[in-house]
Formats: structure tokens, C-alpha cells, sequence
């Protein structure tokens, strides 16, 4: 058994358990190379690394994986866990670029006059995870959970449009010569319902809780009409009768009427002979008949 001091190069790691003929080929011992690359067959594609450099990749204990020191491009979150192939194709490490765009492929429409800044928007966490200084537009309320493409339709980014019509559909008939000045009546709250200063016709009593359609029939908000008769349909027995009818009626509810009859106290509201409305007024409140209850022989009560 032949025991030999291999001072020239410590036999250890992965050299530790070789043959001697592994490495002294054909049982040649003298003058043969301590280089790395005498043995280890180098890739192709593993240009321009100088060959005399191996230890500042590969160790002893195994060729494979390399161990390298990365720290002129650090590997951050998700590029710790890829493949050195991934970014070094074909075995090509010397040279390689540092652009993000060189291995993340951006959509044809990205954007305009976006440049190669990728770490304004990207993380190494997740690409697709995008942190973007939104101050230009403030995404909050109803605006803050929506998705980048909901507004940046087809991955367009730059110059998108900030009014809101551009992204919400204002109905056909939404309203005469109202312009795009949508935070008049709405918020980003949420875009229904829309609060209005309506000032010019005070909603109150029970017209607080209506409906903005069931006065703005079709969605059509100006010229809307502010007579009472155009959304109260009139009773037939109000015929003849003003179609002014607050005389009679108050914004908190239609009926009972608040009229007072001043003529036949007796008769109303409470009078000693109280009769009720028809008793008198027999088709329309415009027209009465006192004869006709069987009370008086004619239409002046004093003639009894």
C-alpha cells in the first residue's frame, strides 16, 4: 500500500475520496496541473471567467452549485430562491445586464414615457406586486381597492385620463348642460347616491327620503318641473281647484290637508253639527251645495 504526502494539493472534500487515477491519467504523476480546469471540464458558454478564479465560485466539498459572491448586484426576496440560468442564459456570466426590463418582460403598452426606473413601481419581492407613488391621483376610499387595469385599461399607464367620466358611464340621460364637474354630486366614497346641494328647491319633510328619480323621471335632472302636480297626481275632486297646493298641503306628507274653513265653524272641524267634506262639496271642492244635505233651503246659511 502506497502512501504518498500530497502537499501540492491538500487532498480534502470532495478530492478526499477520488482514485489516484481519477486525476493521474494515464498513471502519470509528475508534472501534472493543480488548475481546476486540468480535471473540471469547463461549460462552453462559461466565457470570459479566468480560469485560474474557480475558488471564487466552486469549493472543494462539490463542483455544483457554485457559491459566488453576489454583492456587486445584490440577490434580494424573490431573486435569492432563482437559478443562476435564469438570468445567466446559456452559462453566460461575465457581462450580464443589470436592467430589470432584460429579464422581466414589460406589456407592449406599458406605458409612454415610461423608462427603465422599474424599482419606481417593482419590488424584487413580486413583480407583480407594484408600489407606485399614486400622489398624483389619490387612490382613497372607493378608489383604494380597485385594480391598476380597472383605470389603466389595456396596461397603459402614462397620460391616463383623471376625469371621472373617462372611467364611470354617466347614464344617456343623465342631465341637460351638466358638465364634468362630477364632485358636485358625487364622491369617491361610493358614486351612488349622489349628494347635491339642492338648494334651489329645499327638500323637506317627507321629500328629504325621496328618490332622486322619482322626481328626475329618465335621469333627467335639469329643467325638472317644482310644481307639486307634476309628480302628486290630483284627485278628481280637486278640479277647478289652484294648482297651487301648499294652500292646502305641507312637504311632510300630502294627506291629511291642513285647509281651515272659515265659513261654516259650526260645521268644522269640530262644530256642534259637524259634516264631513262630501256632505257639501258633492263632486269637486271647487263648487258646494249647503241645500243639498237637507240642511238649509238654500246656499246662504243665515237665510234660516
Amino acid at each position: 500500500m502506497i502512501s504518498f504526502d500530497h502537499i501540492t494539493i491538500a487532498l480534502k472534500g470532495g478530492h478526499s475520496n477520488l482514485a489516484c487515477l481519477d486525476c493521474h491519467q494515464p498513471d502519470t504523476y509528475s508534472g501534472l496541473s493543480p488548475d481546476c480546469e486540468s480535471c473540471h471540464d469547463l461549460p462552453k458558454p462559461h466565457v470570459d471567467i479566468d480560469s485560474q478564479n474557480c475558488v471564487d465560485c466552486h469549493i472543494v466539498n462539490a463542483w455544483s452549485p457554485a457559491e459566488f459572491d453576489h454583492s456587486f448586484y445584490e440577490l434580494t426576496e424573490s431573486h435569492r430562491i432563482v437559478s443562476c440560468k435564469e438570468c445567466h442564459n446559456n452559462g453566460q456570466y461575465e457581462g450580464t445586464s443589470t436592467l430589470c426590463e432584460d429579464c422581466h418582460e414589460a406589456p407592449v403598452n406599458h406605458g409612454v414615457d415610461i423608462n427603465a426606473e422599474c424599482e419606481r413601481c417593482h419590488t424584487t419581492s413580486e413583480w407583480s406586486a407594484v408600489n407606485f407613488d399614486h400622489s398624483i391621483f389619490s387612490l382613497t376610499e372607493g378608489h383604494s381597492d380597485i385594480l391598476c387595469i380597472d383605470c389603466h385599461q389595456q396596461q397603459t399607464y402614462e397620460e391616463t385620463s383623471s376625469l371621472c367620466e373617462d372611467c364611470h358611464n354617466a347614464p344617456i340621460n343623465h342631465a341637460v348642460n351638466i358638465d364634468s364637474q362630477c364632485e358636485q354630486c358625487h364622491t369617491i366614497t361610493g358614486w351612488t347616491p349622489a349628494f347635491f346641494d339642492h338648494d334651489t328647491y329645499q327638500l323637506t319633510g317627507a321629500h328629504q327620503f325621496t328618490p332622486c328619480l322619482d322626481c328626475h323621471t329618465g335621469s333627467i335632472f335639469e329643467g325638472t318641473t317644482r310644481q307639486c302636480v307634476n309628480c302628486h297626481s290630483e284627485p278628481r275632486n280637486h278640479l277647478g281647484l289652484s294648482t297651487v297646493c301648499s294652500q292646502c298641503h305641507t312637504t311632510t306628507s300630502f294627506t291629511p290637508s291642513t285647509y281651515r274653513h272659515p265659513i261654516i265653524e259650526e260645521h268644522y272641524p269640530s262644530g256642534e253639527k259637524r259634516l264631513d267634506c262630501t256632505d257639501c262639496h258633492r263632486t269637486t271642492y271647487a263648487s258646494y251645495s249647503c241645500t243639498g244635505a237637507g240642511c238649509h233651503s238654500s246656499n246662504t246659511p243665515r237665510d234660516d
